[in-house]
């Protein structure tokens, strides 16, 4: 599962935090869902300069920054923030596949 060492550290956002505050992007992710699991996993092993933060939707972190969710966890989805702002669903997941970090990266120049 899901590295604790890659989980948000709360030091790394400010109290008053604004997307601009981030030192690190941040995937939000339903973390019940395996699959939503298996992604990070997968993803984590390509991120190996570690630039990326992971968080469960069901945690302080994500009720901190994001706005509120549904109460129905079926519609919950994988979210990224930077300091650009907040993606959700599968423009969570391109932005996400293009960090420089991920091997397919230069194929965008063709």
């Amino acid at each position: 599962m899901i590295n604790e060492l890659r989980s948000v550290n709360h030091n790394e956002i400010s109290a008053t935090s604004t997307d601009s505050n981030l030192t690190h992007p941040i995937v939000f992710f339903d973390g019940k869902c395996v699959m939503c699991n298996g992604f990070l996993d997968w993803m984590m092993t390509i991120d190996r300069e570690a630039k990326l933060r992971v968080s469960p939707l069901q945690g302080e972190t994500a009720q901190r920054l994001l706005p509120p969710l549904s109460h129905n966890p079926e519609e919950w989805s994988i979210y990224y923030l930077d300091e650009i702002g907040l993606y959700s669903q599968s423009e969570a997941v391109v932005q996400i596949l293009v960090l420089p970090e991920f091997p397919w990266r230069t194929l965008d120049v063709v």
